[in-house]
């Protein structure tokens, strides 16, 4: 591992311990508590009729692999999956700038930046 690897790590477990919470990250009736840092992203869209509107995305930092022990198949974020804060708020992935469900935090590769849309309270069944 370089000296700029290990700099990275070192400051992802710093962001991770300071501003991370625990959420609840679902991909159907599979869940796993995992530490993730709020934060959001504003990107503008074009419609179709040549419209602007600006999007806020509510994004979770996540380390890389967080789901690696959940299921076989994509073991990356996608359409479908859910965030519940320890409030009970609930987040559902949605596609960011350039139609993607997440994307690399930093150019190493230590984090990822999913990019959820909120959709209320928790669901009582959840």
């Amino acid at each position: 591992m370089s000296l700029l690897s290990k700099a990275l790590e070192i400051h992802r477990r710093a962001l991770m311990s300071a501003a991370g919470e625990v959420v609840t990250f679902k991909r159907g009736s599979l869940e796993k508590e995992v530490t993730a840092v709020p934060s959001h992203t504003m990107f503008e869209v074009v419609e179709t009729s040549g419209g602007v509107i600006e999007v806020r995305s509510d994004d979770f930092i996540l380390a890389p692999g967080f789901i690696d022990d959940l299921e076989e198949g994509d073991r990356m974020p996608m359409a479908g999956d859910v965030i519940i804060r320890a409030n009970g708020d609930r987040f559902e992935t949605m596609r960011g700038p350039g139609g993607h469900y997440w994307v690399w935090g930093d150019g190493r590769q230590t984090q990822i930046r999913v990019y959820t849309k909120r959709r209320g309270p928790s669901e009582p069944s959840e």
